[in-house]
């Protein structure tokens, strides 16, 4: 990695240290940073349903493998599907979007 990416995965665990949180992913318990759930609705046979979203942001170093769309992720007790993984280039992260099963 550079230097800038070196910084970014520091501040990141610096972060992690002061607002802890992981996620188990593929068999892995994994520290992340994670955005509050954001509640919406989706429309269902029997009217408007509640719809809870998470958004996960993962060192790439510690991942064995790439997340996928579809895979289940587990956050405080609540399981989730990814529906988008994205990443850029030199950087250090992975960014997860995620609905509540």
């Amino acid at each position: 990695m550079n230097q800038l990416a070196d910084e970014m995965a520091a501040d990141f665990r610096q972060l992690h240290e002061e607002l802890p949180a992981q996620v188990n992913l593929g068999g892995q318990t994994l520290p992340a940073l994670v955005g509050e759930s954001s509640l919406g609705e989706v429309l269902d046979a029997g009217g408007l349903l509640p719809e809870h979203s998470l958004t996960v942001k993962l060192l790439k170093a510690d991942l064995e493998q790439r997340p996928k769309v579809g895979e289940p992720l587990t956050c405080e007790g609540i399981r989730y599907r990814i529906t988008s993984v994205g990443s850029k280039p030199g950087l250090p992260f992975i960014n997860l979007e995620c609905q509540r099963l």
